[in-house]
């Protein structure tokens, strides 16, 4: 396998992160280059994110199963969230995506229709419990720092804001040098409960 295309390998050579059986199948340490190029590829990021108008946010790692199950999360995704924390008579899960989170923050007070979009990001720490057969070094991992945002919005806005979302990223691609992506849509699916 060559450098070009097996970033274990660079990751290993450069120092940039490693994986350890004892701390776990699919959860990454970030050594010092590592982490001095996710610094810099954050603070790119969050400068072309506060120009755009987003408000950061930090979410806790965990919350009560009561928010995932309000959410349809637990229902949806249970099969890749890790097993629940139980204390007392609370139940808690690991983070597996922030978008609950983000909709309380939305919800934490009253907004006016001129307050939006509101647009709201967070470098948020998410635990996934993927099969061990589906990790690859950080391609597929079970805890990521997961660049994320959420946007509220007039739906009759919904068009010219997916296309600023678009050009944000191409912006970002580009600068970085990143080519060969492609883009999925996920639709809510109403029928879904």
């Amino acid at each position: 396998m060559s450098y070009q295309y097996d970033h274990r390998l660079l990751a290993d050579e450069m120092e940039i992160f490693f994986l350890d059986e004892q701390i776990g199948a699919g959860l990454p340490i970030w050594l010092p280059h590592g982490v001095a190029i996710r610094d810099e590829l954050e603070a790119f990021v969050k400068k072309l994110e506060d120009q755009q108008g987003y408000q950061r946010v930090v979410s806790p790692h965990l919350a009560k199963a009561e928010l995932y199950e309000q959410s349809g999360h637990l229902r949806s995704f249970d099969g890749n969230m890790f097993p629940p924390l139980k204390n007392e008579d609370e139940c808690f899960y690991l983070k597996p995506m922030n978008c609950p989170h983000h909709h309380k923050v939305f919800a934490s007070s009253l907004r006016s229709f001129r307050q939006l979009p509101f647009r709201i990001a967070e470098y948020g720490q998410v635990y996934r419990y993927e099969n061990s057969g589906s990790l690859r070094g950080l391609s597929r991992v079970r805890g990521l720092c997961q660049n994320d945002a959420h946007i509220y919005l007039d739906p009759k806005d919904s068009k010219a804001e997916l296309l600023r979302v678009l050009d944000l990223h191409e912006y970002c691609y580009r600068a970085i040098g990143l080519k060969g992506y492609r883009y999925r849509l996920s639709l809510h699916d109403p029928e879904k409960k």
